[in-house]
């Protein structure tokens, strides 16, 4: 169980890590989309 727990922590660890990138992406995305769309 302690194993799993440990696992799952990382886990979750992980996928707010990959949250944040998406967001950062999402965000300098957005910024670049008007200038692409403009042009």
């Amino acid at each position: 169980m302690m194993g799993r727990s440990g696992t799952l922590d990382r886990a979750r660890k992980g996928a707010e890590t990959l949250r944040e990138l998406a967001v950062k992406a999402a965000s300098r995305d957005s910024c670049l989309r008007p200038a692409a769309q403009a042009r």
